[in-house]
């Protein structure tokens, strides 16, 4: 309702955006941040109606963005809604005739007519296929998130790729509809402060293009910490996320005790048919059995006057733990005497069947 209230209110509305505003509205787009309460006041103390706003405004009504020039006339936005509630198609003009919105006139607009397909039917035509699915050419590259990479945000990382991509000039194939957007995906998230060897990436192009050539266009762009390993073309598209079930770990961090008292606390996790522990986030608090997804026993060596333990950690519909949530449970629960916090974390591999997904056909 507050949404609906927002968008068809007028300036009146900005007398409540601001006192809702200094009655603490803020961050109103995370759900544990939004006080509806707040909003109610504001309405109330400026004498206005929040559902007079949200249920609309007849047709002949003054819209509220009359004030600007959309360049689209009053009598196109009746007819398209009209059409809309109907079911019907306006044809591209571009395409097909004149659909009269005014744009051309009142923003002195000129429009590229496609004198090909002048008719109706054609335009029509033209107008139901524009979402039909063009030949794309896929790609999977083996790609490494280094230390200096390795506390980007995972959206922060998708996006060095994504100008990566734009820089290179590759032909890169776009979704269809109102925000088209990069036909880009990313194996499973890592946790900030993580490296990693075996990252992927799947990449769809408009043109057929070498993959050597490729990697070498992508490489000259992308910084260094999150070079190309390997990069070979696909048959067909497939999910990185759908095929990995199992990932491989490496965490090296200091240690205090006798190395027998480390063999003894690991023994022990590996010994225990359940281990279940509790996941804490702003929203929820939920229970995980990690036995569940660290099946294969932990292994662990010493380098130096540090302690490495290996850990294959899998994924299911379910989903998965972080290595970090199996390092704090070792020590909170079998005392093994390490401080997670203060270790290097590595993902060594991501495996679909015991394989690489770089050689998955």
């Amino acid at each position: 309702v507050l949404e609906a209230a927002l968008a068809r209110g007028d300036r009146r509305l900005s007398k409540v955006v601001e006192r809702a505003w200094r009655l603490g509205a803020k961050f109103d787009g995370w759900t544990d941040h939004f006080k509806f309460d707040i909003w109610q006041t504001a309405f109330e103390e400026n004498d206005l109606n929040m559902e007079t706003f949200a249920k609309g405004l007849p047709i002949n009504a003054p819209r509220p963005f009359k004030i600007t020039n959309p360049g689209v006339t009053k009598e196109f936005l009746v007819r398209e809604w009209e059409k809309a509630y109907n079911g019907e198609l306006t044809a591209d003009c571009r395409h097909g005739g004149c659909a009269g919105c005014g744009v051309c006139n009142q923003l002195k607009t000129n429009v590229s007519l496609d004198k090909s397909a002048n008719t109706d039917k054609n335009a029509e035509n033209k107008v139901k296929n524009v979402n039909n699915e063009e030949e794309n050419y896929y790609y999977r590259a083996k790609i490494r998130k280094g230390k200096t990479l390795a506390f980007l945000s995972h959206l922060d990382y998708i996006a060095v790729y994504e100008r990566a991509v734009i820089r290179s000039k590759l032909p890169v194939a776009y979704s269809k509809g109102f925000h088209p957007h990069m036909k880009i995906a990313f194996s499973h998230p890592l946790p900030v402060g993580v490296t990693s060897d075996s990252e992927y990436m799947d990449i769809a192009l408009s043109q057929n293009i070498p993959s050597e050539l490729v990697f070498s266009k992508l490489s000259n762009e992308i910084p260094k910490g999150g070079e190309i390993l390997k990069l070979t073309r696909r048959k067909e598209k497939t999910s990185i996320m759908e095929v990995v079930d199992l990932a491989k770990y490496r965490a090296v961090l200091p240690y205090e005790g006798s190395f027998d008292e480390t063999e003894t606390a690991v023994a022990k996790f590996n010994a225990a048919e359940k281990i279940v522990f509790k996941r804490v986030t702003p929203k929820k608090t939920t229970e995980k059995n990690l036995k569940a997804y660290v099946k294969t026993p932990l292994r662990v060596k010493i380098n130096g006057e540090k302690l490495e333990i290996y850990m294959d950690i899998a994924y299911d519909s379910s989903g998965s733990v972080k290595p970090e949530e199996v390092l704090e449970v070792l020590k909170s629960d079998f005392n093994l005497k390490i401080d997670p916090k203060n270790g290097d974390i590595h993902r060594e591999a991501l495996l679909s069947k015991g394989r690489e997904l770089i050689v998955l056909q």
